[in-house]
């Protein structure tokens, strides 16, 4: 009788081995995974929709140019004196894959010997760029309004040329903190 007791308990253990055995090849397979990830792009255009000035009647002195070079916004002002004013209307266009937002502006390049960037207030507002999706459109407002004194307490010089350049930031919609 012990022969049939060695010979089932060897043949219960083979049978559980066997199990054991099918379960682990089952437990221990394989996946692959292969991937591709293309990234998309911010992309902005902008054009000048409309620039003027407002000047005082009898004082039509002031010469305002507003261009576009690459990426870069040009104001130049000629014979600007105490509280003249101008306005810059701009169209910017989404162009990237992946939406975009207004992040700020900076003043860049800057011809200015005479400090009459001092005597500028300069705001820039936005219609329509919280989040500005491929092929939809926002606006950019510039006011620039010169300054009889400037926070020094100098009078704005008179007959002299500045020129200066606004970059305007863009960045990944999601990618800005509030």
């Amino acid at each position: 009788m012990d022969t049939k007791k060695i010979a089932a308990t060897f043949a219960i253990l083979m049978m559980a081995l066997g199990i054991a055995g099918y379960a682990y090849a089952h437990w221990s397979a394989y996946l692959y995974i292969d991937g591709t990830i293309t990234t998309g792009d911010v992309g902005v255009e902008w054009s000048i929709e409309d620039y003027y000035d407002e000047e005082y009647e009898g004082k039509d002195v002031a010469i305002l140019d507003v261009y576009i070079i690459e990426d870069t916004l040009y104001i130049e002002i000629t014979n600007a004196y105490p509280c003249y004013e101008f306005w810059i209307d701009l169209d910017v266009h989404g162009t990237g894959s992946v939406p975009a937002k207004y992040v700020g502006y900076e003043i860049t390049s800057l011809v200015d010997p005479y400090n009459i960037q001092s005597f500028l207030d300069l705001s820039v507002t936005c219609e329509d760029l919280e989040q500005i999706h491929y092929c939809e459109y926002g606006y950019i407002y510039i006011y620039g309004h010169f300054l009889q004194n400037n926070d020094a307490g100098a009078t704005l010089p008179q007959d002299v040329t500045a020129t200066f350049a606004i970059d305007l930031e863009f960045a990944n919609w999601n990618a800005i903190i509030p």
